[in-house]
């Protein structure tokens, strides 16, 4: 009988605690409430969502969905969470208090905290500390290249950009995972950051990068391999010396396209000889890999060869370039039968470069006496894509993208680099969509496996420490609201909480958490304050959930989203983000690891070239100052020098002399040659981005040694293109201004077509507002090279003056960098002031700010003549290509400025549409009418373009000497003033496409001055 009470009683109390656990709905007001609490403590806007609740000893626990795991928590903030959740009690629970929080797969909240992330530079710690692995094989390891012991160096960091071109096995057609919009696809775009901006940061930290997506622009290729390679991916030499054996099952390269899932690894063979310690050279084993390189330019140079259980760990490769040699040493235990990416190099058209092997290591090198080195191909240049798709019924033949390779998806190139069909082909042919995207991840288990962060798989045993994938699909908003940044991450994968190395998946949510608070504190800091955090997901994408090292997914922003776009066709802005995700990955491994880090330094700046009185030339430059982060402080500097038309050298360390913030150096240098220099800052984490190109020469029969010319670089601007904003219209207008690239564009496909807000999304092909044309599919847009004094300096020399040169900064700082030359070549190209973002956000680039006026105001007064070329040094003054407040007292000085000082008066700010421009007849300038002249006014590979050409009208005694052959507007006016003459020409001198027609003009200029 008591049995019995005691089981109904229970009974009863399990009835009594199930009936409050389906009380949910009681606790909504409160879940609502404490939404909005979690929202403004975190800044991330999220709704939680309570799962069940049960009582547990007089307490409840709460389980929410995911949603509570969406919220960054800092350490301290889970119990916060649990007291305002308490306080948040209904009335008839007020009796109970809060026992355990859970998220997703039951994890209790506490697992969710992380340290806050520092942006002062102290080391960031968090209480998911893991140790180094003790045991780490390196699979590429730069002979001589500096060790950043507080940077990236021995890590392996596998990165991938978006999607990429892919076959559509139902259409039967190739397309883009994505809509083409605002001038690009994501399928593209996201190479801007990764390509162009990401991967140099982390290389210059020392950091070994793998993508499973080609990373080579250069659409030529060339295989030189021990068997026969087909002949339309270039032609090359193999030779080989020494004692070698055949090895079944190589590379080559035997189809001119390959269909299904045929792959080139297997279909050939590969050499192999034993290692060679003490024995005389005569006996080393060695071979050549000698291309015949279609043009000059910058080729990716990539390994393939045997790992075999002898297989040395010190093989040792040379690159032989244009810039000189580079050596390394490949551990060939590891990535065999696969691209081994070494380098990008420089490479003169012909056969002048190749690749060497040897079976003797460099001394310092770890040798395997009884070990063997295997030889098979290499491969210069990414290529066009080869891979032909059609399904197995397809009422056609199959076809190649007829993309280069760089734009096609992970899918395809897997396929070309060796990688096992099962990664590459998931879906047995059926969708290359879903191979694409489920190969990534699975490339990175595939290629780590054996190592000691994947220990229990086969693979190729390379270690990977990261792995980021990069998107920027992330929404719209009606209202043109920013859409912001999303980090995604998995904390379970197939029932299990740790990866491979044993580590907890949690530490995956801290990766993510920092790099998403990276990104979004350095955009609030720098572009937009109100820059939006979305949230942290734990969601089981495959990207994120099958690699095997600590991975995230980043959406960085909508390239959907017009508001997100005005920011995101910037390259400002792309430097700054992937310099947020660079510092996020060091951050979090300085962490996981147990080190410090240090961030390596911007690029310097203030530079300028001097001569000295004992024949030399003396560069200047000042650090710059990283306010986003305190350990970015150079503490050395690398010179690279470049004489003539040659290519610049492999660069040396030098010591220079620190005077009140200004370092300077002298060099040797030799009349009749012009010296171009690029300054590079490191530290104990890495390398910066280049300087500025300094130019200077001295003519070896120069007349007019007291004549020296300053070429002032006051183009420094880059940008995206000009855009227009309004309720009902709005997109990204080309024609007045296409922006500025870094160096160069690789995200661009075509000009947007339409700007109606309102048109609706139909499908891909019919995209609504924002969409482009592709008309520019496979080029690369030329862009601010940064090396014009280079270009003005060759033309100053043919004409028999010397010169040296300085950045805007340099020329304006207030020490008279001007005092001792006779004249000066102010080339501004396209500067012009240019909003970021919007207008409520500031400007930049503005051609002549008050400090480039007074210093011309000065050197004028003193009677230096100057020379001033670009394409809006009329319109900043007088109009704008922006919407934005102008100061009403700065445009009236500048009007006063440009008409006194240098004698014009703004006509028209779209003076050309060709581009051509004749000469009048001027005797002040020696001209006679007729001569025609052209400049670059499209999108092209080769140089930056005009769109929009200043008119400038003659002031005063000014007169004209060139004007545009299809308006007739002044295009260029000489002046003369009072002790000294001015030359100023509405388009930049430089974009000229004839070499000749700059030298003329330079030539009259300085002529003119002599007189």
């Amino acid at each position: 009988m008591k049995r019995l009470i005691a089981l109904s009683l229970a009974i009863l109390l399990s009835i009594q605690a199930f009936s409050q656990t389906i009380a949910v709905k009681d606790f909504k007001t409160a879940c609502d409430s404490l939404s909005r609490m979690m929202t403004v403590k975190t800044s991330v806007k999220c709704w939680l969502r309570i799962k069940s609740i049960k009582v547990n000893e007089g307490k409840l626990d709460f389980y929410f969905d995911e949603s509570l795991g969406d919220f960054p928590f800092r350490r301290g903030e889970a119990e916060w969470f649990k007291k305002s959740l308490e306080s948040l009690f209904p009335n008839k629970y007020k009796e109970y208090k809060v026992g355990k929080v859970y998220t997703r797969n039951n994890t209790e909240i506490k697992r969710l905290e992380v340290a806050s992330l520092s942006f002062s530079g102290s080391s960031y710690k968090s209480h998911n500390r893991t140790a180094q692995p003790k045991e780490r094989e390196s699979l590429i390891t730069q002979v001589d290249a500096p060790d950043y012991a507080t940077g990236l160096s021995g890590r392996n960091i596998v990165l991938w950009h978006s999607h990429g071109y892919y076959f559509d096995n139902g259409a039967k057609r190739w397309t883009w995972q994505r809509p083409c919009i605002f001038q690009t696809v994501e399928d593209v775009y996201t190479q801007g950051y990764v390509l162009s901006f990401l991967i140099p940061m982390l290389e210059n930290a020392g950091a070994y990068v793998l993508t499973p997506r080609e990373r080579d622009t250069q659409k030529n290729e060339v295989i030189a391999d021990n068997d026969i390679s087909y002949v339309s991916r270039g032609r090359a030499e193999y030779k080989e010396s020494g004692r070698w054996k055949t090895l079944e099952g190589g590379f080559a390269d035997t189809k001119e396209i390959y269909c299904g899932i045929e792959s080139p690894f297997g279909m050939g063979t590969a050499r192999m000889a034993p290692c060679t310690v003490d024995e005389p050279k005569s006996k080393h084993s060695t071979v050549v890999w000698r291309p015949k390189i279609p043009e000059h330019g910058e080729y990716a140079v990539y390994i393939t060869y045997k790992s075999l259980p002898e297989s040395t760990t010190s093989a040792h490769y040379t690159v032989h370039h244009k810039k000189g040699e580079t050596d390394f040493i490949v551990n060939q235990k590891l990535g065999g039968d696969m691209w081994v990416y070494l380098g990008t190099f420089e490479f003169d058209k012909g056969s002048k470069g190749y690749v060497s092997l040897t079976s003797m290591t460099p001394e310092g090198y770890q040798n395997d006496r009884k070990g063997v080195i295997t030889a098979d191909a290499v491969r210069f240049g990414g290529g066009m894509g080869n891979i032909a798709r059609a399904t197995e019924n397809a009422d056609s033949l199959a076809e190649i993208s007829g993309m280069p390779r760089y734009l096609e998806g992970a899918r395809y190139w897997m396929q070309w680099s060796g990688a096992d069909t099962t990664l590459f082909n998931a879906s047995g042919e059926e969708s290359d969509y879903k191979d694409d995207y489920m190969c990534r991840g699975d490339w990175v288990a595939w290629i780590s496996g054996g190592s000691c962060t994947n220990p229990k798989s086969e693979g190729k045993g390379i270690p990977v420490d990261l792995t980021l994938g990069f998107h920027t699909d992330a929404g719209i908003t009606p209202d043109d609201s920013i859409i912001g940044t999303l980090a995604i991450y998995t904390g379970e994968s197939e029932g299990s909480l740790t990866l491979p190395s044993g580590e907890n998946r949690v530490t995956s949510r801290e990766f993510a958490d920092i790099v998403q608070s990276q990104i979004v504190h350095d955009i609030r800091s720098q572009f937009n304050p109100d820059w939006r955090r979305r949230q942290l997901w734990n969601r089981g994408y495959r990207e994120s959930r099958t690699p095997t090292s600590p991975s995230m997914l980043l959406e960085l922003l909508s390239h959907q989203n017009f508001a997100d776009m005005k920011y995101g066709l910037d390259p400002a802005f792309q430097f700054v983000v992937s310099r947020s995700v660079y510092k996020g990955m060091l951050k979090y491994l300085s962490n996981r690891y147990g080190i410090p880090y240090t961030v390596q330094p911007l690029p310097v700046s203030h530079v300028s070239s001097a001569f000295t009185d004992d024949n030399k030339a003396e560069l200047r430059w000042k650090d710059t100052v990283d306010e986003l982060e305190p350990t970015a402080v150079p503490s050395g500097y690398i010179l690279y020098t470049k004489v003539d038309d040659g290519s610049y050298d492999a660069g040396h360390i030098i010591t220079p002399t620190l005077v009140d913030s200004t370092h300077t150096y002298k060099v040797d240098i030799k009349p009749g040659h012009i010296y171009s220099f690029k300054i590079q800052a490191f530290n104990d984490g890495g390398k910066s981005f280049m300087s500025e190109t300094l130019s200077i020469g001295m003519p070896s029969n120069a007349t007019n040694y007291d004549k020296t010319v300053l070429v002032v670089n006051n183009f420094d601007r880059v940008s995206g293109p000009v855009f227009f904003d309004t309720p009902e219209y709005a997109g990204f207008n080309n024609s007045i201004d296409s922006g500025v690239p870094y160096l160069r564009d690789i995200t661009f496909i075509g000009e947007m077509y339409q700007n109606y807000r309102n048109a609706e999304y139909c499908t891909n092909d019919n995209a609504g507002f924002g969409s482009c044309h592709q008309y520019y599919l496979g080029k690369t847009v030329a862009g601010n090279t940064f090396d014009y004094a280079y270009t003005h300096g060759k033309a100053i020399m043919e004409a028999g003056y010397p010169f040296c040169s300085c950045s805007n900064e340099a020329f304006c700082k207030g020490d008279q960098t001007w005092k001792d030359v006779w004249s000066v070549d102010l080339i501004c190209g396209k500067q012009v002031t240019t909003v970021v973002g919007s207008a409520a956000h500031g400007t930049k680039y503005t051609v002549f700010d008050p400090q480039m006026q007074q210093t011309l105001k000065d050197y004028t007064a003193a009677g230096g003549h100057v020379l001033i070329s670009g394409a809006y040094i009329a319109t900043d003054i007088w109009s704008s290509i922006y919407k934005y407040d102008k100061d009403a007292e700065m445009t009236k000085s500048s009007i006063k400025f440009a008409e006194n000082v240098l004698g014009y008066r703004w006509a028209s700010s779209h003076a050309s549409r060709t581009g051509e421009l004749y000469f009048t007849n001027c005797d002040q300038m020696n001209t006679k009418k007729g001569r025609k002249i052209s400049f670059y006014n499209t999108i092209n590979e080769d140089f930056y373009c005009i769109e929009s050409a200043d008119g400038i009208n003659p002031r005063g005694n000014a007169k004209v000497f060139l004007r545009y052959h299809d308006t007739d507007i002044s295009a260029a006016i000489c002046k003369e003033g009072e002790g000294y003459k001015t030359v100023c020409i509405g388009f930049p001198i430089e974009t000229l496409k004839n070499e000749k027609d700059i030298e003329n003009i330079i030539s009259l200029t300085l002529e003119y001055f002599s007189k």
